[in-house]
């Protein structure tokens, strides 16, 4: 029974990645405005099919296709948004509950599209991280 016992703890220890405790969520693209965009090639560049986002444990940061987002505010951190460098906006607020998210793209002078919406699977634990 104590070998059974050893042997099970061990296995668990080994399943599992010690540093895994950042959050991946692996989205599939739903809905999408194709409104201000010349073809579908660049749709898919701009909404791609199908995207991840990992979110660090602590949420201080987040990543996704879009780019990377720290130092994020107690707000961004509660409703699981996403904000980049490069304009997109990543509103995850129904991303736990629901497993959808919104994203939008803003640029000064352009007419805001409806977001596109993604459908998200369960978040699975995963050790990966952006580089510094």
């Amino acid at each position: 029974m104590r070998k059974l016992i050893v042997r099970s703890i061990l296995l668990a220890t080994i399943a599992l990645p010690v540093n895994a405790a950042n959050d991946l969520f692996k989205c599939e693209r739903k809905v999408y405005s194709a409104h201000a965009v010349k073809d579908s090639t660049d749709l898919d560049n701009i909404y791609p099919k199908e995207l991840s986002i990992v979110i660090a444990e602590n949420k201080s940061w987040a990543a996704s296709y879009y780019g990377v987002h720290r130092n994020r505010s107690n707000s961004a951190r509660k409703n699981d948004v996403v904000r980049t460098s490069n304009g997109f906006r990543i509103d995850g607020r129904k991303l736990r509950s629901d497993g959808e998210i919104f994203i939008t793209y803003y640029k000064p002078g352009y007419k805001q599209p409806i977001p596109a919406t993604y459908q998200c699977g369960k978040g699975k634990k995963t050790s990966w991280k952006p580089a510094d």
